[in-house]
């Protein structure tokens, strides 16, 4: 996220969901998406803008349907993204409810 005090309502990655009709998931085989920060965000704002679960499309193998990740663990290349997603999603969401 560019500047401290720039809200993910502004990131492109949610200016996007917020055009989408339709929320696609390409998963893949050698990472569990849902242990990357952005994606959990990603996923949070579909849900509250109503494209999960019925507007939601996936692809791509299962290899990490029977794993248990937490958003708490999430991992990103920028230890600040991290802190301000968390921040952001928990302001407005359980735990829980994120994982």
């Amino acid at each position: 996220l560019e500047g401290d005090n720039e809200s993910l309502e502004v990131s492109p990655f949610v200016q996007a969901l917020k055009g989408a009709k339709q929320f696609l998931v390409v998963r893949n085989s050698k990472t569990d998406l849902y242990n990357r920060i952005w994606c959990i965000c990603e996923l949070m704002y579909a849900k509250d803008l109503g494209l999960v679960p019925f507007k939601t499309f996936v692809t791509g193998p299962n290899s990490f349907s029977k794993e248990t990740t937490s958003c708490l663990d999430a991992k990103s290349w920028s230890p600040e993204d991290k802190k301000k997603i968390l921040d952001e999603l928990q302001s407005t969401h359980d735990t829980e409810d994120i994982d």
